[in-house]
């Protein structure tokens, strides 16, 4: 968050409880808070308005912050889960994952992993919503630190012409993609009145 973004946090606060802040901690604030979602901020502000009458301490907003952020998990989780069931009942052959869910691919010489953008991809029965939902992230039980263990989809890291050519390899393995092209090149030559 930029400092004028900030200073609309600043002023909310100042809105709600007349509170009066000077530069130094204006600028210890910003430290704290300067890296938080502006928005996220501002909801908590206007929960913690309902149940407090002296203005916030960072702590209680950052815990309220927390709680919203959460909410917004859970809620993205239960439209993942409605998403999951539309889903699931679309569920294919893929070919650029192999029905794995998990697509490997060459860039530069290194092998990297990436979930397929199809059913399988997003099933959240493999997956867990960290590892569906960018920007998402959770603690470390051991380090104690927030980190993110989001799984790329193959739409971020390809572009739709790479996928295509990973699509086209694999079907060109799939012994059921030959043996159809063969007989409809058998069929076609019977047709034509020639021999295939």
């Amino acid at each position: 968050m930029t400092r004028p973004e900030f200073s609309n946090f600043i002023s909310r606060i100042h809105d709600l409880w007349g509170a009066e802040f000077d530069t130094g901690q204006t600028t210890v604030w910003y430290q704290v808070m300067g890296s938080l979602n502006l928005n996220r901020l501002l909801l908590a502000l206007n929960e913690l308005s309902l149940v407090l009458k002296f203005p916030p301490k960072i702590a209680e907003i950052v815990d309220t912050y927390e709680e919203i952020k959460i909410r917004e998990a859970n809620a993205a989780r239960k439209q993942h889960v409605t998403q999951q069931k539309h889903l699931s009942s679309e569920l294919h052959y893929c070919h650029i994952c192999r029905n794995d869910g998990i697509v490997m691919y060459d860039k530069e010489g290194y092998e990297y992993m990436a979930r397929c953008s199809c059913g399988r991809g997003k099933d959240l029965n493999r997956w867990s919503r960290h590892q569906i939902t960018a920007g998402m992230t959770m603690k470390n039980p051991k380090t104690l630190e927030e980190e993110s263990i989001y799984v790329v989809c193959i739409d971020d890291v390809l572009s739709p012409e790479e996928i295509g050519l990973l699509q086209a390899k694999n079907m060109s393995r799939s012994h059921d993609i030959q043996s159809r092209a063969d007989i409809m090149a058998v069929v076609k030559g019977l047709q034509f009145g020639g021999v295939a």
